[in-house]
This record gives C-alpha cells, structure tokens and sequence, in this order.
C-alpha cells in the first residue's frame, strides 16, 4: 500500500493548509527570515554539481577562461550571463591555485546568485519550536508538516487532498497540525 498524501506517515494526522494572510504578519516574517529558501538552495545545488563536474574536466579544458566559459554556458538558465561577469570570474579563479579552485567558484557563482536572485513562487521551509512549515508562496499557503498543536478541521480542495483546511475549523472534523494561537494574535 502507498503513501496517503498529506498525512503524516509516522502519526497518521493530516497536514494543515491554511492562507498566509490568515496569520499574523509577524509569524509570517519569521518563517521568511528563519527559514530555508528551498529554490535557491536547490540552484546552490545545482551550481555546485556543475562546478565539481567542469573541474573533473580540467586537464582537458586547459586553461581557466575555457573552464569558466563552459560553466557559465551551463549555468545561464540560473546566472544571467554577462561578458563583465566572466571577466571577473577568470580573474578571481587565476589568483588562486587549483586545490582551492573549486571554492573559490562555488562562493563567487553563489554571490551573484545571490544579487540576481528574486523569490518569486519559492518555497520557505521553516523548522523551529517544534514546527516543520513550508510556506509556499506562489499559492499564498502555509502547510503545517508538524506541530505541537492539532486542532478539528474540514478537509481541503482537492488542490491539497487529505489535507486539513485550517482555516475551516469544524468540531467534528478531521484531526490536522495547527498553529499555536499566538500566531493570530496582532502584536
């Protein structure tokens, strides 16, 4: 038998869904503060995998300006190419010897990813005081994975299926990880 989607396999409650604008504008800024940007560490991830495969290739690329070359050609989707940028990251890779080579790559293509970078449609994972949240901005929800807090709820759309709507509480409903009240509350 598969996995039930959004039911916690370990406890068999159901995740909570419930609109960012139903909580507290606060809560909601630690969560982006606090909290992990899944998209762009899947782009680190993938500039990193990039970097390591590149430099296996070193001995046949030969000198620094074509390693450079072939790794922002890969990376063009995720770094916006520029004849400056690729200036500037020869002269960087060239002051330093190969062994450290790799970091030096990996840390200047993550900083200007990091200036080029705009959230839009990302993912917020956010694990603090015995939450697991992600908030996931392209549709404006928070899905509560785990909580010290359940609470009696409606099920979702079937856009969340299995799923507790938090923001339709209902005393006879089914069981789903909640928020604690102090997440409402205007401070």
């Amino acid at each position: 038998m598969g996995m039930i989607p959004n039911i916690d396999p370990e406890t068999g409650i159901r995740y909570g869904v419930i609109n960012a604008n139903s909580v507290n504008p606060f809560a909601l800024d630690d969560i982006v503060r606090l909290g992990i940007d899944e998209i762009y560490e899947e782009l680190c991830a993938e500039i990193e995998s990039v970097v390591d495969e590149e430099l296996a290739n070193l001995r046949a690329y030969g000198p620094v300006y074509n390693i450079v070359n072939a790794l922002l050609a890969r990376l063009s989707d995720v770094i916006p190419y520029s004849t400056q940028l690729e200036k500037a990251l020869v002269a960087q890779v060239e002051e330093v010897d190969t062994e450290h080579c790799r970091d030096v790559i990996i840390e200047w293509l993550e900083n200007e990813l990091s200036d080029s970078y705009e959230a839009q449609d990302t993912v917020y994972r956010y694990e603090e005081d015995g939450y697991k949240i992600l908030f996931l901005t392209g549709s404006n929800n928070l899905m509560v994975l785990k909580s010290p807090y359940t609470t009696a709820v409606r099920l979702c759309s079937p856009c969340y299926p299995n799923a507790g709507d938090l923001d339709s509480p209902d005393t006879k409903g089914f069981e789903a990880y909640a928020l604690e009240p102090d997440w409402f509350e205007e401070i």
